[in-house]
């Protein structure tokens, strides 16, 4: 698999996963904003930021969003709680397995 594999959206040659990636293969950005999304409800991008300390700013959102979000949900990691605006993300139940069996 290619770079540019990773951070860009399913399509015809990049299906999404079916399997979630053992806990040691995220990053430690990823890891972070699983942590952050362990919480009661969900979060926006700007939120997750602030928690990991990543920043909240649009560039940091920005590299936030395509670079950590956006794998994890191909993952199946995380979730949109719905199709509104801004975008608020919740963990799935891999997502929550995924934290419990790799520690934290």
């Amino acid at each position: 698999m290619t770079d540019h594999e990773t951070t860009n959206p399913p399509g015809p040659g990049n299906p999404p996963s079916s399997t979630s990636p053992p806990a040691d293969a995220l990053t430690k950005w990823q890891r972070a904003a699983l942590m952050a999304l362990e919480g009661e409800g969900g979060f926006t991008t700007g939120d997750i930021g602030r928690i990991t300390g990543h920043g909240s700013g649009r560039t940091q959102s920005a590299w936030l969003h395509h670079a950590t979000l956006l794998p994890l949900e191909r993952s199946g990691l995380i979730a949109k709680m719905d199709a509104e605006k801004p975008i608020v993300w919740v963990l799935t139940d891999a997502g929550r397995r995924l934290l419990k069996e790799g520690g934290r």
